[in-house]
């Protein structure tokens, strides 16, 4: 069964990324044109919307077991899901990445000349090793050719790890989930853990994979019955998040969020100037702020929906179906219009353009590429199912058991 309760999930969790990249390419044009430093830290609402990863990476553990909350298991289980995410992944991604290499192709040519350009992006990687590894979502040293894509690199790995699941009978993903946590907690701990997957330790040992292995958890207990009081945990973790929004600030200002997080944990969470406020937006400083209520909301709105005791926003789900589609290609968009009118990118009308114009660009996308593409694969997929049961398929979600 679709929940249109993780579709309208997702399209908060793109809209929030899309209002932070608003916001930071304004912040930039307007630096830009005054010749002065850069600030973002005056609207935090806006400013920690790069929760809406934390809150797909939750929603993408949930969905894993959703889809495979069945009996079968195996390796040509375990294989076909693979080829299943592969084909929701790589094809819009390697659109958006082509527009993205296109541009700076005919911009810089395509050779690394050491000064700005691709020097900016692959760092002292060759062009061609710098963009198989950004477009087979391989870890590298910085960004992939499209910066949202360092994100994918993750899902890459979730999936990769989740298919080993699929080797074995369902009864023991509970426990495979917690090793997989235990695992990753040591190789943090250990030290191995940095901002951006540079090397496949440093992707396994991220605390961000944390977040996916939360979102499981939400799924198996969704899809076994265990459902309790899914309204009352759907407002308090919807005011814990918001409330985490609002008061995450930068560890150098006055009452910040992260500064008591620096008191608390020492070291390994150490934010103390603006300059590392990236190490915790991009490690653990979200996870332990954001992890908990977004696993806490994904499992109490799909409680609430699978108890039918939530209202449906049928605008808000179509957005969700783009949310894929609008999450590759606000950059592109956002930028493009800085480029154009840096006027209109650094004044107060830029989020009424920008925004309507992400959604009108998903939109087509997801109609005219994503979804034709998704019916075709579901299709053969289809036939491959009714010629061997063994692959995963969705089961019925069990009825409410406390």
């Amino acid at each position: 069964m679709k929940l249109h309760s993780i579709q309208m999930l997702r399209a908060v969790a793109a809209l929030l990324v899309v209002g932070f990249h608003i916001r930071a390419v304004q912040a930039d044009t307007r630096a830009d044109l005054d010749n002065a430093p850069r600030d973002y830290s005056d609207w935090p609402l806006i400013e920690n919307g790069y929760v809406g990863v934390d809150l797909f990476f939750v929603i993408s553990g949930f969905v894993m077991v959703l889809v495979t909350r069945s009996s079968g298991w195996g390796l040509r289980a375990s294989g076909m899901f693979l080829l299943s995410r592969s084909a929701r992944i790589y094809p819009i991604w390697w659109l958006f990445a082509g527009i993205m290499t296109a541009y700076m192709i005919v911009t810089y040519g395509a050779v690394n000349t050491g000064d700005g350009g691709w020097a900016d992006l692959a760092g002292s990687t060759s062009v061609s090793a710098y963009l198989a590894q950004s477009f087979a979502l391989l870890p590298q040293q910085g960004y992939p050719v499209l910066g949202v894509g360092w994100t994918l690199i993750h899902e890459m790995y979730f999936y990769v790890v989740f298919a080993v699941t699929l080797l074995f009978a369902r009864r023991w993903l509970w426990l495979f989930l917690l090793a997989w946590g235990a695992v990753t907690l040591g190789l943090v701990m250990s030290g191995q853990s940095r901002p951006l997957a540079v090397s496949l330790l440093s992707l396994a040992a991220h605390p961000m994979t944390l977040e996916f292995i939360a979102g499981s958890f939400a799924g198996l207990a969704v899809c076994s019955g265990r459902r309790i009081a899914p309204v009352t945990l759907a407002v308090l973790a919807s005011v814990w998040l918001i409330a985490a929004l609002a008061f995450t600030l930068p560890a150098d200002q006055p009452g910040s969020l992260a500064g008591g997080l620096v008191a608390m944990t020492g070291h390994q969470f150490s934010i103390t100037s603006g300059e590392n406020w990236s190490t915790f937006v991009l490690e653990w400083g979200r996870v332990i702020v954001f992890c908990p209520p977004s696993a806490l909301l994904v499992y109490a709105i799909a409680s609430c929906e699978v108890d039918r005791k939530l209202p449906v926003s049928k605008s808000l789900a179509v957005v969700g179906d783009w949310s894929y589609a609008l999450y590759l290609s606000h950059i592109l968009v956002l930028v493009g219009i800085a480029r154009l009118s840096p006027s209109l990118a650094a004044g107060p009308f830029f989020a009424l353009v920008a925004l309507p114009t992400c959604l009108v660009l998903a939109g087509i996308t997801y109609t005219l590429v994503e979804r034709p593409m998704m019916a075709t694969f579901s299709r053969w997929r289809s036939r491959k199912l009714q010629a061997n049961t063994n692959l995963p398929q969705p089961a019925p979600l069990a009825t409410k058991i406390w």
